[in-house]
């Protein structure tokens, strides 16, 4: 009998499933990455900017700056305060409804110093004051008391330059405005009657 042909057997083929789920997922992910990276870029550009934190201005002491050894001394009996002025200045004491007490030192070239003391406070004062062009109030010491200074520059109604220093505080209930008034816009003889300003208030203080 002839010989049985062996039947040739055939190589076995790997069958690879494809994992639909896991193509999902991966596509999925995918979006939500690309989502993320869309808001967070969109966030970056239109979110509202954060100021830098304000700056504090540094406390000032006010000192003597002029020789003041010839001056005179004023002494208020009431509100028990005193400071020095200049012997060239003019003096005057006056009351009335809107200043409570208040002491002008004049001289006839428009040069003023002037103390006033009012009802309110230093909050109610700055909102209601007329006010040019300042710049933004600072913090003051002199002997042991703690202020506000303003500096303002503008024009008067009547054409003529007007700068003024004026340093505020409360006590007692009462806001005390000390300021010098000067109608000038040369630079030297605003920084002159700045250093005479700074030496009276130097020497102002309440009396125990």
């Amino acid at each position: 009998m002839p010989a049985k042909k062996r039947a040739r057997s055939r190589p076995s083929r790997k069958v690879t499933y494809t994992s639909y789920t896991s193509k999902s997922n991966q596509t999925f992910l995918l979006i939500v990455l690309a989502a993320f990276v869309i808001f967070a870029s969109i966030y970056y550009f239109i979110r509202p900017m954060s100021s830098p934190a304000p700056t504090p201005q540094p406390t000032e002491v006010i000192q003597q700056v002029v020789d003041n050894t010839l001056w005179k001394t004023y002494k208020h009996p009431s509100y028990k305060y005193e400071f020095k002025y200049p012997t060239s200045y003019k003096l005057k004491v006056y009351k009335n409804d809107s200043i409570e007490a208040g002491l002008n030192s004049e001289r006839d070239n428009g040069e003023l110093f002037s103390v006033n003391i009012q009802k309110g406070s230093l909050e109610e004062y700055l909102k209601t004051a007329t006010i040019g062009a300042i710049v933004k109030p600072n913090t003051v010491v002199f002997n042991e008391i703690t202020a506000s200074k303003i500096i303002e520059k503008d024009v008067r109604q009547d054409g003529l330059d007007f700068y003024s220093l004026r340093v505020l505080f409360e006590k007692d209930g009462k806001l005390y405005i000390l300021q010098g008034q000067l109608n000038s816009h040369d630079e030297q003889k605003i920084q002159e009657f700045t250093d005479t300003v700074n030496t009276i208030l130097s020497t102002f203080k309440f009396l125990d």
